[in-house]
């Protein structure tokens, strides 16, 4: 039957190839592909591990003249129907077209291997010697700058520090409050909090939340009633002088101006940085009310907006192509995980031309 429906689909496909597009969303059994009507927008042929079980697609697909329609391809999914869109040759460069990339890339395939290297040991040695974090740091003294640092934490992120920062990682804090590092005293595991940054941590003193005493809160509570009545009346003077400024723009009393985007605050807050970046600016002058941290809360004024440097076309053409190949990634990935395939071996693929395709798996096994 699913043999049957290919076929059905592929001679429908070649008598419309212009209606490839509705007759992918009508007909795949993939969401992913048939929401974007087949597109997997561009699909290289390099070989690589996210292919692994596709090789009849792109053996198909090599076979294919710009805007043809295949016979029906078999996978461990399913079967196919395939249409190129567009074709672009490989391209061989000179080598001195290419050499600063090749070193480039030489320079990060010999970074990625030291950083490896550095994990490693780094996560060795706070395992095997999980009573201190100092061996550790001696250990890779000679090769990274390692420090030890002490911060008060709790079970959520502190957000008076960038979302970015380190112990604000909901891995790093799980792992704190963990049996090993909260009952055991051991180190935590070593842990990437992002990609080249890693932490250990060790728990030298715990308080368990509890609810204490009046007497011995009562000065705190006054302070946080003091707190929250100041914040509301300075919420509402910082309103009053909003609308004020809204119906009639006025430069004075503001500080020299800055420029502020979301890799750099310029001394604000992360969370100030973020709220004047995400500020309605289209009507110039602009003014947003914003929380400061540990401070109150203040009345900004955004004089201009400043749109991102041009991106190179060489850049966003190879950017796109990443692109492209992630979501085709994703998509084969799905495919996986829903027929239940398991790939233990690795397959080598001849390099080919790269191609645009549509892809419809029009009936799965």
């Amino acid at each position: 039957a699913a043999k049957e429906k290919a076929d059905k689909l592929t001679a429908e496909a070649r008598k419309n190839p212009a209606g490839f597009a509705k007759l992918a969303k009508e007909n795949s059994d993939d969401p992913g592909s048939a929401d974007t009507g087949g597109d997997l927008g561009e699909f290289s042929n390099q070989p690589s591990k996210s292919k692994e079980g596709f090789e009849p697609i792109i053996a198909a697909m090599q076979k294919l003249k710009t805007g043809e329609i295949s016979d029906p391809v078999l996978t461990s999914f399913g079967y196919h129907v395939i249409k190129v869109d567009q074709a672009k040759p490989a391209e061989t460069k000179p080598f001195d077209a290419v050499k600063q990339e090749v070193v480039e890339q030489l320079k990060k395939q010999q970074a990625h291997k030291l950083f490896g290297d550095l994990r490693d040991t780094f996560d060795h040695t706070v395992y095997e010697q999980s009573d201190s974090l100092k061996p550790a740091v001696d250990k890779l003294a000679d090769k990274a700058k390692l420090t030890i640092a002490s911060a008060t934490i709790t079970r959520k992120p502190n957000p008076d520090l960038a979302q970015t920062a380190p112990i604000n990682s909901a891995k790093f804090l799980s792992a704190m409050f963990g049996d090993d590092v909260l009952k055991n005293k051991h180190n935590s595991d070593a842990i990437e909090v992002r990609p080249g940054v890693l932490i250990s941590g060790r728990m030298v003193q715990y308080q368990a939340a509890s609810q204490k005493p009046l007497e011995e809160v009562k000065a705190q509570v006054t302070e946080a009633v003091l707190q929250s009545e100041a914040k509301a009346l300075a919420e509402k003077a910082a309103a009053a002088k909003l609308a004020a400024l809204q119906a009639k723009d006025e430069s004075a009393g503001f500080e020299a101006a800055k420029v502020v985007s979301r890799r750099d605050a310029a001394g604000f807050a992360p969370s100030v940085a973020l709220a004047l970046t995400k500020a309605n600016a289209i009507k110039l002058p602009a003014f947003v009310q914003v929380e400061v941290p540990g401070q109150g809360v203040a009345v900004f004024r955004i004089n201009k907006t400043i749109a991102p440097p041009a991106i190179d076309p060489a850049l966003k053409e190879r950017l796109d192509q990443l692109q492209g190949e992630q979501e085709t990634a994703v998509y084969l990935e799905a495919l996986r995980d829903k027929v239940g395939v398991k790939i233990v071996r690795e397959s080598a693929l001849n390099a080919q031309p790269a191609a645009s395709s549509n892809n419809a798996p029009a009936a799965p096994n």
